[in-house]
């Protein structure tokens, strides 16, 4: 009985153990660095095929599924150039973007490359925010001014604003009918207009700082709002009516985005955190750790396979969507990270694990025991190039047995078994 007792015991250990360190394992599967620059703007197509960011007022088009840049968007010896891009939003075929900067709007086609509209009038000037319309006719802005502004797609033509607000615009979405636009603004109240007379139909009020981001859910029924006050709040579309509080940031939440599949909410906080959540429970799936700095921007591909996050520290960081495909991931992104040795045996100081990266990686290097608890984190999510590298750790406090010593980069992953004798 008292075997039996001590073999179920060690199992419970083992799956509890097992459990910890695959929970533990890292979810990002990719990487950008902005060598001292914030990048402000993240956005994904609507038809999942393009991923951009902003970097040094550029915009760079990259691959959704392969993660490779496609080109640089760019302006040569036009007005504006050199104006600070705010926020981009892609047109709902995908096909073009439309960037808010701190002079105008700029319209750019993704096929040639070429801005093929600039819109510079008084109220397009220190653009914060910037949407794309669903049925491809309009083009919403918010800036310092306190207002919305309503733009023709083909004149670049102002033909409303929407005044209301008492501080600036920091966020607006159009409803996918294109019959409602939401604004969120630093006054901490959201505004839902009626576009078909351009009227305020409803105020939004329950946040207890400034709102900074405002989406629509998949089915257009809910109002989804992040704040500064730490929250997220869920508000039914047609009545305005608050309907969930989430929490769970301890900062600023920045930025939220929603999927098209799986109705998941993604948000990025000052308290240096992505979360995702479930939208059908209201409940929080997963937290997205090893920031160096808040995030500031957060964006999720219409499929729900990856999240791409930035933030203070410089880096976008792409991780695992809640629909991620590790098969599309290993496919494209290949690293096969190598451990060569570990050497001496590890019980003695400073023993030395050498490994190999096929491209420059986040690496995190565990070393779990026989029941697959973490006994030494050897490497935290620290950057590394490509090529040969060298850790050393102290092994001395080690008991004699097996081990396995773990190198993960990106989405994939090598395990070696060693033995430490004493």
């Amino acid at each position: 009985m008292k075997c039996s007792f001590t073999i179920i015991l060690l199992a419970v250990v083992f799956s509890f153990c097992f459990k910890s360190n695959l929970e533990a394992q890292d979810d990002l599967i990719n990487f950008y660095f902005g060598q001292g620059y914030n990048f402000k703007s993240l956005a994904f197509s609507s038809d999942n095929r393009f991923f951009a960011f902003e970097k040094q007022n550029i915009i760079s088009l990259y691959d959704t599924k392969t993660l490779k840049l496609i080109k640089n968007l760019y302006e040569l010896g036009m007005p504006g150039v050199g104006q600070e891009i705010r926020d981009i939003a892609f047109s709902p075929d995908g096909n073009k973007i439309i960037s808010g900067e701190n002079c105008c709007l700029k319209l750019w086609d993704i096929k040639s490359g070429d801005i093929t509209n600039i819109i510079i009038k008084s109220g397009s000037t220190d653009n914060l925010t910037v949407a794309y319309s669903p049925d491809g006719n309009k083009i919403a802005s918010g800036n310092y001014s306190n207002n919305v502004y309503l733009w023709d797609i083909y004149s670049d033509s102002l033909f409303a604003t929407l005044s209301g607000h008492t501080n600036w615009v920091k966020s607006v979405i159009f409803n996918n009918k294109t019959d409602k636009l939401i604004s969120g603004s630093k006054d901490s109240t959201i505004k839902i207009w009626d576009l078909t007379t351009n009227k305020l139909i409803n105020t939004l009020y329950g946040h207890n700082g400034e709102v900074n981001s405002v989406k629509i859910s998949s089915d257009d029924s809910n109002v989804l709002s992040g704040s500064k006050d730490s929250t997220i709040k869920i508000w039914d579309l047609n009545e305005g009516k608050l309907i969930k509080t989430l929490y769970g940031h301890n900062g600023s939440v920045n930025s939220i985005s929603v999927s098209k599949v799986g109705n998941y909410l993604v948000s990025g906080s000052d308290d240096s955190t992505v979360k995702i959540w479930d939208l059908n429970t209201g409940t929080l799936q997963k937290t997205y750790n090893g920031y160096k700095g808040g995030v500031i921007y957060v964006a999720i591909s219409p499929d729900g396979s990856v999240i791409a996050s930035s933030s203070l520290d410089n880096y976008i960081r792409i991780w695992k969507g809640p629909n991620f495909s590790v098969e599309d991931v290993n496919e494209n992104n290949p690293n096969n990270p190598e451990i060569i040795n570990i050497s001496p045996n590890p019980a003695n100081e400073n023993s030395e694990i050498q490994f190999s990266l096929d491209n420059p990686s986040f690496v995190n290097l565990s070393i779990t025991n026989s029941l697959g608890c973490e006994v030494a984190r050897v490497i935290d999510n620290i950057y590394y190039e490509q090529g040969k590298s060298r850790v050393t750790f102290d092994a001395t406090n080690f008991s004699p047995g097996v081990y396995f010593c773990t190198l993960r980069t990106n989405a994939l992953s090598k395990t070696v078994k060693f033995i430490v004798m004493k």
